[in-house]
């Protein structure tokens, strides 16, 4: 499903859910248009392991690894934010007997993933039945306001995962 359901108004129509004139309803397509027509969203991918061999602590043969990988992505369209963590704890015990080697691995790994989505797409949501009273009054007049996220940094989402997450357990 195309998010951009405008490029494939016409300008009437355009004008009609806007409630203003001809030109600002034609910047309004263009601008959707062109922001459509873009074909990826820019994202930033991180990938780190780190293998620690116990030998020299006293464990001979005990290897721990941790390994963590993330994807940040932000939809130019919507103006929200996705992310997505992997992370990986391993530990490897490997043991030579006559020549032959045997190993035990034993993976502990765990995923989150959290996407920010407009106010069109979460219907019933407090923040967005109040969402006048968060917004800058420029932002509020704004006909697209419920189409667009409005976090200031990429960093909201995970840390109002983590906020909601920490509030479950503490109850």
């Amino acid at each position: 499903m195309q998010r951009h359901t405008l490029q494939h108004q016409s300008l009437l129509a355009v004008k009609q859910k806007v409630g203003r004139g001809v030109g600002a309803a034609a910047k309004m397509l263009a601008e959707e248009t062109a922001m459509a027509m873009l074909k990826k969203n820019p994202a930033l991918s991180v990938c780190l392991v780190i293998s620690i061999d116990l030998t020299a602590a006293g464990l001979p043969g005990l290897t721990v690894s941790v390994g963590v990988k993330g994807l940040v992505e932000y939809n130019i369209c919507t103006r929200c934010y996705k992310w997505k963590i992997e992370s990986v704890l391993g530990f490897e015990y490997a043991v030579g007997v006559g020549g032959l080697g045997l190993s035990l691995h034993a993976n502990l790994k765990g995923e989150l993933n959290t996407e920010e989505i407009p106010c069109s797409e979460a219907k019933g949501s407090r923040y967005c039945e109040y969402l006048d009273l968060f917004l800058a009054e420029e932002e509020a007049k704004a006909s697209k306001k419920t189409r667009i996220c409005h976090s200031a940094s990429p960093f909201d989402t995970v840390t109002s995962y983590l906020k909601l997450r920490w509030r479950q357990v503490k109850k």
